[in-house]
């Protein structure tokens, strides 16, 4: 499922770049805008970063959406480039050969393309002049840094000073996008999508709420009877219901992971609505909203278990370790216990041979004048036994 997250630099206290009477934090908002329109008009789930939010603020709240890299989410963050130069530049990750890569290079193609600019380069961070760049490293989801023009060259200026020039950059950027995830959809420009919006939609504008079931959930609140549905007002309401209904189903189950309630359906059946807006109006609602701050809450909770799965893991290997070196020491006691004990008993022996002479009743003097070999006194007796033992 595609999904991409629009960040837009700076904030209105630190718009980044000022010259010629344009910010760079104005100018990127108004880019990301228009990619946004593109992108959702083509069925690719898009959010964008809120307002005056810091960089480590907006990495922060990219990454508490759930959006990461296993999912092949992306997240593309719009500056304005200054220096002199024209054309687009586009910043990825690392050394390159990585899908941060892919991403940047689609997207540089096709912006240069749209708006007949040229390419300033397609880098590896690590040729930035600060070594690296925070965006593309913190964010989870596969990040790219487009720079769009240069807000300090007069050709560069004429298309970011027009309102039709800034949407042509959303357009392009938009593009890229949908060749990275491979969608085959055209992309039509401004004024042949305001022109079928306002064909197809006619009427909608002053509608609420779209009624029916979990209405609590989406922007609108609850409010429109399940029962009472405005008529179809757009070209989705002249495709086969089956057709429709199949729509309804598959969006609910691809972004909320259910079904619609049988209130739910009969009302988008009713109204024919248009399958972007669906996706919009579910996407901004507070259900997937919750949908996504749960599913954070179970990557950190998943996280935390496998570090303690680790952890346990080395206290066991670690306590059967000093397991070994206790038996092993217990081994040795009872080794040390049985000497002593065997010690004991010989010198016990060694102190009766002294008490019982066994020379046939002549004393010590008589042996020793008798001309016998010496044995040695009590003292030498008793260390030879030890040696003997411990031998």
């Amino acid at each position: 499922m595609a999904r991409v997250i629009i960040s837009s630099g700076h904030t209105s206290d630190n718009p980044g770049v000022v010259e010629n009477g344009l910010r760079e934090y104005d100018l990127a908002r108004k880019i990301a805008k228009y990619v946004l329109k593109y992108t959702r008009q083509s069925g690719i789930i898009s959010l964008a970063t809120p307002p005056n939010l810091d960089l480590a603020g907006r990495i922060q709240w990219i990454n508490s959406t759930g959006y990461n890299t296993q999912t092949n989410d992306i997240a593309i963050e719009i500056h304005i480039n200054d220096g002199g130069n024209s054309g687009i530049e586009g910043w990825f990750l690392g050394d390159g050969q990585n899908r941060s890569q892919e991403l940047t290079e689609k997207v540089v193609a096709s912006l240069t393309g749209e708006i007949n600019l040229p390419s300033v380069g397609v880098k590896s961070e690590f040729q930035h002049p600060m070594g690296a760049i925070s965006f593309i490293n913190a964010v989870l989801p596969i990040g790219s840094v487009i720079e769009c023009g240069f807000i300090d060259n007069q050709n560069d200026i004429a298309i970011l000073r027009d309102e039709a020039g800034l949407d042509k950059m959303g357009r392009g950027i938009a593009k890229g996008i949908l060749k990275y995830f491979k969608i085959e959809t055209e992309i039509a420009p401004q004024e042949q999508n305001q022109q079928a919006y306002n064909a197809t939609n006619t009427g909608m504008a002053n509608r609420v709420n779209y009624g029916g079931g979990n209405t609590n959930n989406f922007p609108g609140g609850a409010g429109t009877s399940p029962n009472v549905a405005p008529a179809p007002t757009n070209e989705t309401a002249f495709l086969p219901r089956e057709e429709r209904k199949t729509m309804i189903i598959q969006n609910y189950t691809k972004i909320l992971g259910r079904e619609p309630s049988d209130n739910d359906l009969n009302y988008f059946l009713n109204i024919g609505i248009r399958e972007d807006d669906l996706i919009k109006k579910m996407v901004n609602s507070q259900e997937h909203v919750d949908l996504v701050k749960a599913r954070q809450e179970v990557l950190t909770t998943r996280i935390k278990m496998n570090n303690e799965q680790t952890e346990l893991m080395q206290l066991r290997t670690q306590s059967a370790e000093y397991q070994t070196i206790i038996d092993g020491l217990n081994a040795s006691i009872v080794q040390k216990n049985e000497a002593l004990t065997r010690l004991q008993q010989r010198i016990r022996e060694l102190e009766q041979s002294k008490n019982f002479p066994t020379t046939g009743g002549k004393d010590k003097t008589q042996s020793k004048s008798s001309g016998k070999k010496y044995k040695g006194n009590f003292s030498d007796r008793v260390f030879k036994a030890f040696s003997d033992i411990l031998e």
